[in-house]
């Protein structure tokens, strides 16, 4: 399935990927993406009516336009019945995420935690009304004035539903994200086989950076992850592409093959494209794992 177009937020860090990670423009939206996002912070807005609004700040659509527009700021939200009230920056993507053909909501936001810190949590908001919510990997400092981002929404592993990146921290030109799923109805943080975090680095950088796609594996129907990381080394004058290969097993990506090929000289950009590089890709027809 390919990615859907979803509300963006905090666009302003995504415009330091510029390997291609999402055809937007660095204010978030295109003419149209804005319209729509437009729309769906209308949606939102009207499915928490019923659970009241907060007097003398205006009315839901325009609390949720303020928590969920194209700023990068990150201004603290006014209140909504759907947003914790010690929150600050919330990110809303509007997607299916349990294969029901509902739209439901993602929230990403902060919490300042007692002591200082920074707390980085996910809520899903079914449209069943069920609601779940994870800690996120933050990989923020105090001082940092990036912000966590929901980067793409993406069926990933051939499941009914769509999986969520996250941004949870930054480099010069990439994003170190986390992969969220809706399994049993409940939002979950995809993990490796050890049982830790699974870890995407999105973007790309001089030095070197990874690829992603879906591809098709002999024995299975679903998709299996193909992660193409890239070293460049100017000095020796080669570049070198380790190829991993991922399948899933429940809400786990377990690691199936690794290889190393090395060429010299420098990469072109065609053979970039051809490794996914900087970016995610999964759609059908996967294509084959060679």
């Amino acid at each position: 399935m390919a990615a859907r177009r979803f509300v963006v937020t905090g666009w302003a860090a995504a415009c330091l990927l510029s390997a291609g990670l999402l055809a937007a423009g660095c204010d978030g939206t295109s003419t149209a993406d804005a319209a729509a996002a437009d729309r769906d912070a209308q949606t939102f807005a009207s499915s928490t009516a019923s659970a009241g609004s907060t007097s003398g700040t205006g009315s839901d659509a325009e609390q949720i336009r303020e928590a969920s527009g194209t700023r990068f700021d990150c201004p603290s939200p006014q209140r909504n019945p759907r947003i914790p009230t010690n929150a600050t920056c919330v990110n809303v993507a509007i997607s299916d995420l349990d294969g029901d053909g509902r739209p439901d909501r993602l929230l990403v936001f902060e919490r300042t935690p007692p002591g200082g810190g920074r707390a980085l949590l996910a809520r899903a908001i079914l449209a069943t009304g069920q609601e779940s919510e994870v800690a996120l990997d933050s990989q923020l400092d105090a001082g940092d004035s990036l912000h966590p981002t929901i980067l793409q929404t993406i069926d990933l592993n051939g499941e009914p539903g769509d999986e969520a990146l996250v941004a949870v921290g930054y480099g010069a030109s990439t994003a170190d994200a986390e992969i969220l799923t809706v399994l049993g109805s409940r939002l979950t943080a995809v993990q490796d086989g050890a049982g830790a975090r699974f870890p995407l680095l999105i973007g790309a950088s001089a030095a070197g950076g990874d690829g992603y796609r879906c591809v098709a594996r002999t024995g299975t129907t679903k998709p299996s992850l193909l992660v193409n990381h890239v070293e460049v080394d100017g000095a020796a004058g080669t570049w070198t592409v380790t190829r991993l290969l991922y399948g899933w097993q429940g809400p786990h990506l377990a690691e199936l093959q690794q290889s190393t090929s090395s060429q010299t000289g420098q990469p072109t950009e065609a053979q970039l494209d051809a490794l996914s590089y900087g970016a995610l890709t999964c759609a059908k027809p996967y294509p084959a794992t060679s």
